[in-house]
């Protein structure tokens, strides 16, 4: 018995860290993780592994993604304000003729204007001129500037206010002689930028952007590869043919700049429409069901009266 105890012991167990915090509720099973580190060659159980950590990687981002999309519940307090328009200009007031307060306060106020603008919006063109003076690569807190710029871009906003913002990241961030970290930076903020305001890219600046796919530097390729992906989902006929895909609906473009379709009716209506259906359909299946229990309850009576 102790020896075999002591097999047991000796046995291989999925590593922690990656292996058994994933289970079942990450997406990933504990019989992944254990082939992963415990089955076969060295050479397979690298491959398993990446495949792995990949697999994690796609799952921890895909829960980013959806938190990032549910901004009602980050920004509870922000939703609550009353009358965001006078807020959001309030602030902006005090950020252009607030010389004398230090760039860590500038950076609240201008992180709490885009996100109010975002979130509810509003018409401040005005911001984007403002942010386009600190759109350098040289800028303290670059990045969380261009997070806030596009943070303040929505469908509303005219693809005009935008274009000169993204001219101006464009041209400070992505050109040939900017370091690799500096032009993943700057093709990233253009896909935020773009998915929040499609309209304001045109296809000669795509179609440029998209030639970094073929870069040296990986982080520029991905992020090339990713604004690639978005423009196949909203307009594909943007692209160069080969950057299309199999299957590119051509027909698919984006919206036209204040074009709303209104809807005819209350979303999830229907549901009520197909449950009001089966109800009633139960009544008369139940309804029919008694009438033919009653109709054999006469009969049996019957039957009972001629014997007798």
């Amino acid at each position: 018995d102790d020896d075999d105890d002591d097999d047991d012991d000796d046995a291989p167990k999925p590593k922690t860290g990656v292996g058994t915090a994933a289970g079942t509720s990450s997406g990933v099973s504990k019989e992944d993780v254990y082939k992963a580190y415990n089955k076969g060659v060295s050479r397979t159980k690298a491959k398993k592994q990446a495949k792995l950590k990949r697999q994690m990687a796609s799952i921890r981002k895909a829960g980013r993604r959806e938190e990032g999309n549910n901004g009602e519940a980050r920004f509870a307090a922000m939703q609550l304000v009353n009358d965001p328009q006078a807020f959001a200009e309030h602030l902006f007031g005090r950020l252009q003729s607030g010389s004398a307060l230090k760039f860590d306060t500038k950076m609240l106020l201008i992180q709490v204007v885009s996100r109010v603008v975002g979130l509810h919006r509003l018409h401040l063109l005005h911001l984007y001129p403002f942010l386009q003076r600190y759109v350098q690569p040289n800028q303290r807190e670059v990045t969380r500037l261009l997070a806030s710029a596009a943070t303040a871009c929505h469908e509303l906003v005219p693809p005009d206010a935008l274009e000169p913002l993204l001219r101006q990241l464009v041209n400070q961030f992505v050109h040939d002689r900017a370091r690799p970290e500096v032009v993943a930076v700057g093709i990233n903020t253009v896909r935020e930028i773009c998915v929040r305001c499609p309209l304001v890219m045109h296809s000669d600046l795509l179609q440029d952007l998209a030639q970094y796919k073929r870069a040296r530097d990986k982080p520029v390729a991905t992020a090339a590869r990713a604004l690639i992906a978005l423009f196949r989902e909203l307009a594909p006929g943007m692209l160069e043919k080969k950057d299309r895909g199999k299957g590119a609906d051509l027909e698919r473009t984006v919206a036209a700049f204040g074009d709303f379709k209104a809807e005819d009716r209350v979303a999830g209506a229907e549901l009520l429409q197909k449950e009001a259906a089966r109800l009633r359909r139960e009544e008369r299946e139940a309804a029919k069901a008694a009438a033919e229990a009653e109709s054999d309850g006469e009969d049996d009576g019957e039957e009972d009266g001629e014997d007798e």
